[in-house]
């Protein structure tokens, strides 16, 4: 009976030598020393970035150099650890590195710093938020609106926005409460800047005269002296002259300089569907009609066109100045026009339509057409004038966008 058990725990005492034998044998076979050795100048990789052999410190194989002649391949779609597999001489090496996101997300503002009339409600301009890892992110955009439209002052909004990786922006968007309008200012201070910011178009590289060639303009005789731009042709060019938001929608107009005979305005866009329009209308509606007609009329129209030729990017041109001498007595004149554009911008603002405010470019220190740029009718442009407002336009407006 001795024996047994002593033959016993003799067979149980080789069993587990023979267990413990092979696991080291296992463990001698996996920490066996790869001939491939790796360093690298490099802890982690951010999201994005693509593998390079300058991120390698040293690679041999079998203590030969081979940083130069292996290929590698690291591809990857997610945060955390992934395979850099090296390739050498029919031999693979397959390494684990990190990919890290630390780059903040992006929030873009539509739009600039703000004036508010006393007791306005205020529109948010918009925003876009991406992220390099995880793409679209407005919707996880907190916007904190401190404005009190109710008391003239300085005011910010505050944009946060963070990714799954908790990488935090954080933007900041002035407006200034006012009890200043633009319709209470005067012709020499009157300006723009600041109000309904989400369309009124900011200066941009110079857009190339090659692109010009896409425009059409369209309008009332304003448009019509544009083919004195040497960049524009006179098939370009969809006008009558005295038409108005109203008039336009119901009387044939010249197009293309009248080449192409006379149609109507939403006929024409139906049938060419231009890849921008450059809207000009106002010049005589604003010495006899009233605004809230003409912009009823103009929301109209921008409605028919779009209906009709809905990719044609409309942008809507404001009334140029006059000269000094229609202020004096005359229905048309500069404080009209000024009240009129603001209301145009308020307008485009309302359908997001982009506004170019070329009057700008035409009015001198005092507000009033700059010398040289008008005819003598002091509304019509001169070849000079009209020089100023095409350069205006491609300095403001970016084909890309």
């Amino acid at each position: 009976m001795k024996k047994r058990r002593k033959l016993k725990y003799k067979n149980i005492l080789k069993l587990i030598l023979i267990i413990i034998a092979i696991i080291l044998f296992i463990k001698f076979i996996t920490t066996k020393k790869s001939p491939f050795q790796l360093k690298l100048n490099i802890e982690s990789i951010e999201y994005g970035e693509e593998f390079n052999k300058d991120m390698i410190k040293s690679l041999t194989y079998n203590g030969k150099d081979i940083k130069d002649t292996s290929e590698y391949e690291f591809k990857y779609d997610k945060l955390g650890k992934n395979d850099l597999i090296i390739k050498y001489d029919n031999k693979t090496y397959t390494i684990k590195i990190n990919v890290i996101d630390s780059k903040k997300p992006e929030i873009k503002l539509k739009g600039d710093m703000v004036y508010l009339i006393l007791n306005e409600e205020y529109k948010e301009l918009g925003y876009d938020a991406t992220d390099n890892y995880d793409g679209e992110i407005t919707d996880k955009v907190e916007v904190i609106n401190e404005v009190d439209n109710k008391k003239i002052g300085e005011y910010k909004i505050i944009y946060k926005v963070k990714d799954t990786s908790e990488n935090e922006t954080i933007k900041e968007r002035k407006v200034i409460v006012t009890d200043k309008s633009p319709l209470d200012m005067n012709i020499k201070e009157f300006k723009l800047d600041g109000y309904y910011d989400n369309v009124i178009l900011k200066e941009t590289n110079e857009m190339e005269d090659k692109h010009l060639k896409d425009f059409v303009f369209v309008g009332d005789s304003i448009p019509l002296y544009y083919a004195e731009y040497e960049g524009i042709t006179g098939h370009q060019i969809w006008n009558k002259n005295g038409i108005n938001p109203e008039t336009i929608k119901t009387s044939n107009i010249n197009i293309n300089y009248g080449n192409d005979g006379e149609m109507l305005v939403i006929d024409a866009f139906k049938k060419y569907k231009p890849k921008y329009a450059l809207i000009t209308l106002g010049s005589n509606s604003a010495a006899w009609m009233k605004v809230e007609y003409f912009i009823s009329e103009y929301k109209e129209l921008i409605k028919q066109i779009q209906e009709v030729s809905k990719d044609t990017k409309i942008i809507i041109q404001s009334i140029p100045p006059v000269s000094s001498k229609l202020d004096i007595d005359s229905a048309l004149n500069n404080k009209k026009i000024n009240n009129y554009n603001y209301y145009l911008l308020k307008m485009c603002s309302e359908l997001n339509i982009d506004f170019l405010n070329s009057a700008t470019a035409l009015k001198d220190i005092n507000g009033t057409c700059k010398t040289g740029y008008c005819q003598s009718d002091g509304i019509h442009q001169t070849k000079d004038g009209i020089i100023a407002l095409v350069k205006y336009l491609k300095n403001h407006f970016n084909v890309s966008q």
